[in-house]
């Protein structure tokens, strides 16, 4: 028996070390849920974006749900998840549109630091609803990491010190169809998990 106990510890931490150990979801541990992108594209390069869009800066509370935490983490993981999408202006819509965010950057701060994040791709499909509204199909998200040097103080400004500020932009490429109009993107289903 005591072999055996000898072996689970041993594998546990073999697996801590390799970041395999993590923790289940956080839904949303950024509050970037509910909160929209617009990019606008030009009539005669309407591939990609033009300007970067950003997420309009916004400030959030501490979280209160973040796991008690007994060993240093090794990383901390977001997926970034979109609930919708709407087209407007002057195109035709098309029924669907291919969109891959192909580099995506935030930073988050309180009074105690600040620390970044990047990353990408992330592609997915949006199928024409009602009127200008599109759903959202085929995600395929990237992780975008934050590693052990900078983890820590996310935990910490997430958990403590005052409120939380949280920058965005993201580079959006789409379908030449899409020339002379806008799409608003909101997002949704994000989650992330801190790895040991």
């Amino acid at each position: 028996m005591q072999h055996f106990v000898a072996l689970g510890v041993l594998t546990a931490l073999v697996l801590a070390g390799c970041g395999l150990i993590s923790t289940p979801p956080i839904n949303d541990p950024l509050k970037l849920d509910g909160k929209t992108i617009s990019a606008s594209f030009p009539l005669v390069t309407a591939i990609k974006a033009n300007p970067k869009p950003s997420i309009a800066t916004f400030t959030f509370d501490n979280l209160t749900d973040l796991p008690s935490l007994s060993t240093t983490p090794s990383g901390f993981e977001l997926r970034i998840g979109f609930s919708s999408g709407e087209v407007t202006g002057s195109c035709t819509a098309p029924n669907t549109i291919n969109v891959s965010l192909t580099s995506i950057s935030f930073q988050v701060s309180d009074d105690q630091g600040t620390v970044a994040i990047g990353g990408g791709p992330v592609t997915f499909k949006l199928n024409k609803g009602t009127g200008s509204a599109y759903t959202v199909s085929n995600l395929s998200t990237t992780v975008l990491g934050f590693t052990q040097g900078s983890v820590g103080t996310l935990l910490n400004i997430l958990k403590a010190g005052g409120k939380n500020t949280l920058q965005g932009s993201m580079d959006v490429e789409v379908d030449d169809a899409l020339a002379g109009c806008t799409l608003t993107l909101t997002l949704g289903g994000t989650t992330g998990t801190i790895k040991f």
